[in-house]
C-alpha cells in the first residue's frame, strides 16, 4: 500500500474513533474493537472507507480479526484494493 493510501486510511480510523486520538498519530497495534471502535463506529468506519476508495466490503470481510487494530483494517483496504 503507498503511503498517501495509507494515510488516508490512518485518517478515517481516526475520524471514526474520534475523541483525544482523532488528532494524533495511530500506532498500528493500537486495538480498536472492544477497545475505542463500539459497533456505531465500525459501521461508520465501514462506510467512510468504501465511499473514499471506491470499493464494497462482502460479508467475509467483515470479521472482528479484520477490525482487531490499525494495521489489521490496513491490510483489509490493501486486500480490496489489489
Amino acid at each position: 500500500m503507498d503511503a498517501k493510501t495509507a494515510e488516508t486510511a490512518k485518517k478515517i480510523i481516526a475520524e471514526s474513533i474520534g475523541g483525544e486520538l482523532r488528532n494524533k498519530p495511530l500506532p498500528g497495534n493500537l486495538k480498536l474493537i472492544g477497545n475505542v471502535l463500539d459497533s456505531m463506529a465500525v459501521t461508520n468506519l465501514l462506510a467512510s472507507l468504501e465511499t473514499a476508495f471506491g470499493f464494497a466490503f462482502d460479508d467475509e470481510d467483515l470479521t472482528a480479526e479484520a477490525f482487531e487494530t490499525v494495521d489489521s483494517v490496513l491490510q483489509l483496504v490493501q486486500k480490496k484494493l489489489s
